[in-house]
C-alpha cells in the first residue's frame, strides 16, 4: 500500500496511522498536533521540518501531489487520513468546496449569535 515512500518515511507514517482511532465511517482520526487551520502536522523520520501528514499519507498511498493542487478530505473531516478519504482538488476547487461544506454552518452560527463578519 505504501510502495511509493522511502522506507523510512513510510515506518513514520505507519506510527502516526498506528495512533489514530477508526470511526464508524472508515475515518482514521488523528489524536496528535494540528496546524492552525486543524489539519494534522508532525515530523516524519528523517525529516526535521513539521508536515501536513495528510498530505504525507496520500503521497504515500496514492502518489505525487502535482504543483497546484492540494489534498482534499472527501468526508470532510480535517482530522482524517484515510488515503481512501483524500483526492486532489486545484487550489480554487477546495476553497469552493470548503465553502459549500461550511457556508451553511457559518450562516447557522451568524443567526443564532448575531454574527456579522463572515470568514469568507
Amino acid at each position: 500500500m505504501m510502495a511509493k515512500a522511502k522506507r523510512s518515511e513510510q515506518q513514520g507514517l505507519l506510527k502516526f496511522l498506528e495512533r489514530c482511532t477508526l470511526t464508524d465511517q472508515r475515518c482514521l482520526i488523528w489524536p496528535g498536533a494540528t496546524s492552525g487551520y486543524g489539519y494534522p502536522v508532525g515530523k516524519i523520520a528523517g525529516n526535521s521540518t513539521f508536515c501536513y501528514i495528510h498530505k504525507k499519507v496520500y503521497e504515500a498511498c496514492v502518489g505525487e501531489v502535482p504543483e497546484g493542487f492540494q489534498v482534499d478530505h472527501i468526508c470532510g473531516n480535517s482530522l482524517c487520513l484515510n488515503p481512501d478519504h483524500l483526492r486532489i482538488l486545484t487550489k480554487e476547487e477546495n476553497k469552493n468546496r470548503s465553502n459549500l461544506l461550511y457556508y451553511p454552518i457559518y450562516e447557522f452560527l451568524k443567526e443564532k449569535l448575531s454574527v456579522d463578519a463572515s470568514p469568507f
